[in-house]
């Protein structure tokens, strides 16, 4: 018979084993909707610079990376530029141009950066652009 140490032990690790499956489910179906995770590298400038369909192809050409369609848009509201890549296998990149800073007082933020670079950086950049990896990407 067994004892109620072996019974929780039992139910434990049988807890366990279902939220692990249903977190291996949940992951498995995101990637196949394309909502998985976002990965984000965003650059702060000194001066607005636009991203171009042209020049992304050729720089993922050059990587060797084929682009399936490429997608160009503005935000006529607040000049932003978007490129949106799919590739062939799938996954999808985002590439924005904003000619405005990152965050509303970039003075106030640079406060609280620790290094003088990333200070300065905070404090004087007047645009930013980020390149996105939108979902299908692992862990």
């Amino acid at each position: 018979m067994p004892t109620p140490v072996n019974v929780i032990f039992i139910f434990a690790a049988a807890l366990a084993a279902a939220l692990l499956g249903v977190w291996h489910a949940r992951r498995r179906a995101a990637r196949r909707r394309g909502t998985g995770p976002l990965r984000s590298l965003v650059i702060l400038r000194p001066c607005p610079e636009e991203w171009s369909a042209d020049a992304i192809r050729g720089a993922l050409t050059r990587l060797g990376t084929v682009p399936n369609t490429i997608d160009e848009r503005e935000d006529p509201r607040t000049g932003a530029s978007f490129v949106r890549v799919e590739l062939v296998d799938g996954r999808r990149l985002l590439f924005i141009g904003v000619g405005s800073a990152y965050v509303a007082d970039p003075a106030a933020i640079a406060a609280y950066a620790g290094n003088a670079r990333v200070r300065a950086a905070l404090s004087t950049h007047t645009a930013w652009s980020s390149i996105d990896l939108l979902g299908g990407c692992s862990d």
